[in-house]
């Protein structure tokens, strides 16, 4: 049986693919300026297939190593915390004719500051009584303080 989390990353594989759009032009889908993490978990069927821009600090992050031969890559998640919530967001090559590129979270450490900007995915658990949020990464940068007073976006 698979693994949410497995299945998360098959959903957003699935989204990026179905999006066709460069990595380096995602900028170009968000304009907006950050948001909290607070909005989106307040309210996660407004975000629902949304890019939208976010800032915070990387808390954990965990390679996983490619397991298909479609991928030349290991895939990442981490979690982005902005002290208004925190968010699991997904970074993984996309497999396609084109040629993969390569996740954009290599190079990254816990602790970083960094502003991405995300696709939104609300996924339903299990037994169909709440759901899970998770972010496909379109987009990264670091920053050197979050937005507002240093520790979280000013929103």
């Amino acid at each position: 049986m698979m693994s949410k989390r497995c299945i998360a990353m098959l959903i957003g594989c699935s989204l990026c693919l179905w999006l066709e759009e460069p990595v380096s032009d995602a900028t170009e889908l968000v304009r907006e300026e950050p948001i909290p993490i607070r909005s989106i978990i307040a309210d996660p069927q407004a975000f629902h297939l949304r890019a939208v821009r976010l800032q915070g600090i990387i808390q954990t992050l965990e390679r996983f190593p490619r397991r298909s031969d479609c991928r030349r890559y290991d895939a990442y998640h981490f979690i982005l915390d902005d002290q208004t919530g925190r968010l699991t967001i997904s970074d993984f090559e996309a497999c396609s004719s084109g040629g993969s590129v390569q996740p954009l979270t290599t190079g990254f450490a816990v602790g970083d500051n960094v502003e991405v900007i995300i696709i939104i995915s609300v996924l339903p658990s299990p037994n169909f009584d709440s759901h899970n949020l998770e972010g496909t990464l379109r987009w990264v940068k670091r920053i050197s303080k979050l937005a507002g007073d240093g520790s979280h976006p000013s929103r």
